[in-house]
């Protein structure tokens, strides 16, 4: 049985490194099974054995003629040429926003692109380079997602554990909250877009991503069971949560005294420098502000307007990661992605369920419409006044054990940042 769901699961994206279902802390059986959707039986054994030959008899039969034929036409995977992808990517990007950079890498083997202006000479003048930091919006959910999993093994605990314990003391926890687990905050299926769309203009206003924001949204309730649907306030309270689970891990350098609205932000960043970044070799740590100790830093711009002034977008301190906010270059992003990918930032357990449930990844990477196959990516978009604004994308590509970074510090036009690095992949091939 573990042969077949190791094999159903290659053939679903993930690499061989990837399957580990022994001692898995991050899913038990029935979510395995439910995943696959092979049925479990609690009947005595030999009943058991006896069903599922009767089942997988001829499914096994056809399956093999299938794929005899499927190998006859099915033209083998080459790989890909980092050459033409970073061609393709220059191609798409040269004059068609304010300034970009990335980074591709496979193994040792690094392209790297950038151009335009980190800040135009109205702004001081400064060229855009891969090791300009830039606001990277969203993006800033896959890390958020990679502190969980890592404090979620801390504590013995997995991804449908219930989050109400983890909230702070004081919270009111509304109907339904007592429900929500990890997993429901990470894949977006809280019913908290459902419930901000049904709000009244008034009650809207009470809505926010800080601190007093998130506590009314827990007081407000949930809709647990929900479809997946976008919402940063999902990963917004993974930022209040992840102090919690640090001091509960007894980690040495989890020291603080206690959670506030004042330092929840502070305390994120903190624990996502010295387990993330420190591990990565991303050097001065996470930060959410253009400080003078990290420069060089872009402003977001208007493409359209070439001499406007632009915007630098900062996030306080309070309110600082779990859905957005940090400001990271792309050589920072492609090495978080590289020592994720390479397995020093989480167990083979935890990364295992990340790509499974798409945890801290966009919900459609790596489904089967177009062209997402083998795709785990998320990606930023941050609008700001004047038509100014950011994007930035990170994917990882593990056919090729290829990962990719993107910054732009103006919006796009047609497809986003993410939508640039598929297309350059795929043309690639």
């Amino acid at each position: 049985m573990k042969r077949a769901i190791q094999s159903l699961l290659i053939k679903d994206g993930l690499s061989q490194h990837d399957v580990f279902l022994q001692n898995n802390v991050f899913m038990d059986s029935s979510e395995i099974t439910s995943l696959l959707r092979i049925p479990l039986y609690s009947k005595k054994p030999e009943d058991k054995i006896m069903k599922m030959r009767m089942q997988c008899r001829l499914p096994f039969f056809t399956a093999m003629i299938l794929g005899v034929i499927l190998m006859a036409f099915t033209p083998a995977h080459t790989g890909v040429s980092l050459k033409t992808m970073k061609n393709n990517m220059l191609d798409d990007l040269d004059g068609t926003v304010n300034g970009y950079a990335f980074v591709i890498k496979k193994g040792s083997t690094t392209r790297t692109g950038a151009d335009g202006w980190a800040r135009r000479p109205v702004d001081g003048g400064t060229a855009m380079t891969v090791n300009t930091r830039s606001f990277i919006a969203s993006v800033t959910k896959t890390i958020t997602a990679v502190a969980t999993l890592q404090l979620l093994e801390a504590n013995d605990l997995t991804v449908t554990h219930k989050i109400a314990p983890w909230l702070p003391n004081d919270w009111v926890k509304g109907p339904g909250i007592g429900q929500l687990t990890f997993k429901d905050l990470m894949q977006h299926k809280t019913g908290f877009k459902e419930i901000f769309n049904s709000l009244s203009h008034e009650e809207k206003q009470n809505w926010g991503n800080d601190w007093d924001g998130l506590k009314w949204i827990v007081e407000n309730g949930a809709i647990p069971g929900s479809s997946s649907s976008y919402k940063n306030a999902n990963f917004a309270l993974l930022r209040v949560i992840i102090p919690k689970l640090w001091k509960a891990s007894g980690a040495d350098d989890a020291d603080f005294v206690e959670l506030t609205s004042g330092n929840n932000g502070l305390l994120y960043v903190l624990y996502v420098t010295n387990h993330i970044f420190e591990p990565s070799g991303i050097a001065p740590g996470a930060s959410c502000t253009a400080s003078e100790g990290f420069k060089p830093q872009a402003m977001g711009y208007d493409v359209a307007d070439p001499d406007e002034a632009g915007i630098m977008s900062e996030t306080s301190w309070p309110n600082c990661g779990g859905h957005a906010g940090l400001r990271l270059s792309a050589r920072d992003l492609v090495r978080f992605m590289y020592h994720l990918d390479q397995g020093d930032l989480l167990s083979p357990q935890a990364r295992f369920a990340m790509d499974v449930f798409r945890l801290g990844w966009n919900q459609n990477s790596n489904t089967n419409s177009n062209g997402r196959k083998n795709k785990w990516w998320h990606g930023g978009s941050w609008n700001q006044s004047s038509n100014r604004g950011y994007r930035a994308c990170v994917m990882k590509f593990p056919q090729d054990d290829v990962v990719a970074s993107l910054v732009i510090n103006s919006r796009t036009e047609g497809k986003g940042a993410c939508g640039i690095l598929k297309d350059a992949y795929d043309n690639a091939l």
